[in-house]
């Protein structure tokens, strides 16, 4: 039940009810406009029936930039009056959540981290939410799937007027800059020009387990889990034998290690691999 409810899904809900938190019945909703080429590409979709009941417009923009490294979800919401409205939009995930400030959140899984920035003109904040229904919503009299593997990523607060929300999500990367994104108004969103840099496929050639080629080590498979008696003595490497790529080892702590390489003349060109070392004495028993 709570996964056909709009609080539910990755989405938003206006002043929470027993209603679906949306409109039911909807026409008249689509694709605004699209463009991409290889390093950039952006969708702006029209979703104003969907909250009929209570705004005017409602447009929602997904994009990918910085060779469609970078996730960027932008709300623009007209509201019908000029009350105050509780305000909740969702992010399901199943990923660790660490809330840095209001306005900054990690997510992390398998050694590697994303970084989530809210950007907006409203009173709004991260918060961790569970990912099952609010107080304030119906409880059926049958059993529900089990979501406890997830949680949410919720933006919460109140709300009034015309509303602005950016998200954007960045992967942290060693030795890879990103361009900050622009909070700009969606109908202003247009296409980064390519760089015209010729892109080469990424890959590590070997990965060494205490100075000892990995055996199991496979350029095409990224993430990996080594189990040893002794975790506390193992230290793995990893290399490239293209001259116009780097590697940046990490350890990331609690026995993960994370390998990004990248092309030197176009950073952004890059690839992670990930590496968990697990002891058989403790790890598996538990």
């Amino acid at each position: 039940y709570y996964r056909t409810r709009a609080e539910g899904n990755n989405v938003y809900v206006f002043d929470p009810d027993d209603s679906m938190g949306q409109v039911k019945e909807t026409y008249g909703q689509g694709l605004v406009r699209r463009e991409s080429n290889d390093e950039d590409s952006f969708a702006v979709i029209d979703i104003t029936a969907s909250y009929s009941n209570v705004a005017n417009k409602a447009q929602r923009g997904f994009r990918l930039t910085d060779n469609r490294k970078v996730a960027v979800i932008k709300d623009e919401i007209e509201l019908k009056d000029d009350k105050t409205h509780k305000f909740y939009s969702f992010l399901h995930t199943g990923t660790e959540i660490e809330i840095a400030d209001s306005k900054t959140a990690y997510l992390r899984d398998k050694g590697k981290t994303m970084r989530v920035k809210l950007d907006t003109n409203q009173p709004l904040e991260f918060k961790v939410m569970e990912a099952y229904q609010m107080e304030t919503s119906p409880t059926p009299d049958y059993d529900q799937k089990d979501n406890s593997k997830f949680k949410k990523l919720a933006i919460c607060g109140e709300v009034k007027g015309n509303i602005d929300i950016m998200v954007t999500m960045t992967p942290q990367i060693g030795g890879v800059d990103f361009v900050q994104v622009q909070n700009q108004p969606l109908s202003d969103w247009a296409l980064v020009p390519e760089s015209g840099v010729a892109k080469e496929k990424q890959k590590i050639d070997g990965m060494t387990v205490n100075g000892k080629p990995y055996a199991m080590f496979n350029a095409d498979t990224e993430n990996y889990t080594y189990f040893v008696s002794d975790a506390s003595g193992t230290a793995i490497d990893a290399y490239t034998n293209n001259r116009n790529s780097n590697v940046i080892a990490t350890n990331n702590g609690n026995g993960e290690y994370s390998f990004t390489v990248y092309q030197k003349d176009y950073p952004l060109n890059f690839r992670v691999y990930t590496v968990k070392i697990m002891s058989l004495n403790t790890d598996r028993k538990s």
